[in-house]
């Protein structure tokens, strides 16, 4: 087991998802304050603990998902975390990427007229 998995912290890793993607369900999005004193946006999700700091990519498609660029309207939307690399500082490293699917509609409740309702119970 690589040591990456057995450090824990808040924050989800690359090595989090490096053997196979993850699904999860957004739950909400903070801001947070890093280690460095710098405020990030960070997604926390209904189905794991460890929340995925954003970055300009990963928000992007995110907001390409959900259908739009507010926050709040992201909350139930299912995301697929997928392990990539990316270039820092000249060197390939490793990075989570959001996968960017098809958006799936969200369905529209149907508004029912009182007129359409039908109580009676057949007996």
């Amino acid at each position: 087991m690589k040591i990456g998995k057995l450090m824990g912290g808040a924050y989800l890793k690359a090595v989090d998802v490096e053997d196979e993607p993850l699904h999860v369900i957004i739950k909400n999005v903070s801001v947070e304050t890093m280690t460095d004193g710098r405020e990030r946006p960070v997604v926390w999700f209904v189905n794991e603990d460890k929340g995925l700091v954003l970055n300009k990519i990963n928000a992007s498609r995110i907001t390409k998902i959900a259908g739009s660029d507010d926050t709040d309207d992201w909350k139930e939307i299912t995301i697929t975390l997928v392990h990539d690399y990316t270039q820092f500082q000249g060197e390939d490293v490793e990075c989570i990427r959001v996968k960017l699917e098809k958006p799936t509609p969200k369905k529209a409740k149907k508004v029912v007229k009182e007129e359409e309702l039908d109580d009676e119970v057949p007996f």
